[in-house]
């Protein structure tokens, strides 16, 4: 119904960026983002009061209200921003494959920047596996970010995970409304929902 969702610190570049076709990466980014605030409570860590979110953006073109007199382009604390002081700014190639120009426009207006990059922040308490998972999983570009299926499977999670222990749904749930030409509203979006659940619990 909307494409102002996720929290802004946990808040991928696509929909940052208003991307139409956003898929699952888009959680994927988020939990990075948590995986790189947990990985902070790790022996060599930062202190308990210099811990905090990695990308800890104050306002979000265009989803958040412009600051007066400020460039939304050069604002510091505007959410992409602080994600390219990080990561460093994208490619061409990938602003390319944005789907509107506004976005194009947004993400080439960064200032051009290398990024202090994930290592800087985390390599000198974290191994060399688990970097690795959150550099993956905090890829700029959806097309590069690693697959939840890839990311249990990452050599990181070799030591905690029990397969035999994980359950799968059967198939992915299939929503009506989606097929439909034109949005549904509130309530017919919720009517959906009921009827979904009442199928999946019977009568």
């Amino acid at each position: 119904m909307t494409r102002h969702v996720v929290t802004r610190w946990y808040r991928a570049p696509e929909v940052i960026l208003l991307q139409r076709g956003y898929t699952e990466a888009i959680d994927v980014w988020s939990a990075g983002c948590i995986l790189a605030q947990l990985f902070q409570m790790m022996p060599g860590g930062p202190r308990l009061e210099d811990r905090g979110p990695l990308f800890p953006g104050s306002q979000c073109y265009p989803l958040s209200p412009r600051v007066r007199g400020e460039s939304v382009y050069s604002s510091e604390r505007d959410q992409l921003n602080v994600i390219c002081k990080v990561l460093g700014t994208p490619s061409d190639a990938v602003a390319g494959r944005l789907d509107s120009e506004d976005a194009r426009h947004y993400l080439q207006s960064l200032t051009p920047r290398e990024g202090e990059g994930l290592a800087s922040h985390f390599a000198h308490y974290v191994d060399e596996n688990a970097l690795n998972l959150l550099q993956r999983m905090l890829s700029f570009d959806p097309q590069d970010r690693i697959t939840v299926d890839e990311a249990l499977a990452h050599p990181c999670l070799e030591d905690v995970r029990d397969p035999a222990r994980e359950t799968v749904a059967p198939a992915r749930l299939a929503f009506r409304f989606e097929d439909e030409i034109l949005s549904p509203g509130e309530e017919e979006l919720e009517q959906h929902y009921l009827d979904l659940l009442q199928r999946i619990q019977g009568p």
